[in-house]
C-alpha cells in the first residue's frame, strides 16, 4: 500500500486506458485504503471543542436531540393521558360501586317497608274477619 499521501494531495486515480484491468483496480484499491487510512486519523483526531464552532455545535446537537425530546414529550403527554384517563375510570368506577350499594340500601329499605305493610295487611284482614264472625256468627250464614 502506498505511504505518504495527504489528504489534499490525494486525487482520484486517472487511466490513460493502456493499464492492464489488474493494475487499474491495484490502483484503485490503494486510493480506497489510503482514503480509509487518512479518514481514520481525521475522524480519530476530531474534537468538538477545537474542530467545531460552539454555536455551530450547539445547533448540531440540539437537531439530533430534538427528534428525541419530541418523541420523549409526545410519550410523557401520552402517558399523562393514561393516567388521568384511568383516575377518571377510578373515579368513575368509585361512583358505580357508591351507586349500586345505595341501590342496595333502597332495595332493603323497600322490602322491609313492604314487608311490614303487608304484616299490616293482615293484621286488618284478621280484625276485619273478627267483625264479621261477630255480625254474622261463628261459621257464617
Amino acid at each position: 500500500m502506498p505511504d505518504g499521501y495527504a489528504v489534499l494531495d490525494a486525487k482520484f486515480p486517472t487511466f490513460t486506458g493502456a493499464e492492464p484491468l489488474g493494475r487499474k483496480v491495484d490502483i484503485v484499491i490503494d486510493f480506497l485504503q489510503i482514503l480509509m487510512r487518512e479518514l481514520r486519523y481525521t475522524l480519530g483526531n476530531l474534537d468538538a471543542y477545537k474542530n467545531f464552532n460552539t454555536a455551530s455545535l450547539e445547533k448540531l446537537a440540539a437537531a439530533l436531540e430534538e427528534p428525541y425530546y419530541n418523541k420523549a414529550a409526545a410519550a410523557a403527554a401520552s402517558a399523562s393521558s393514561a393516567a388521568s384517563s384511568a383516575q377518571r375510570a377510578a373515579v368513575s368506577s368509585a361512583r358505580a360501586v357508591e351507586a349500586v350499594a345505595e341501590m342496595e340500601r333502597t332495595v332493603g329499605a323497600l322490602q322491609s317497608q313492604l314487608q311490614a305493610d303487608l304484616s299490616e295487611v293482615d293484621r286488618r284482614i284478621g280484625d276485619i274477619e273478627t267483625i264479621l264472625e261477630g255480625l254474622v256468627g261463628p261459621g257464617g250464614p
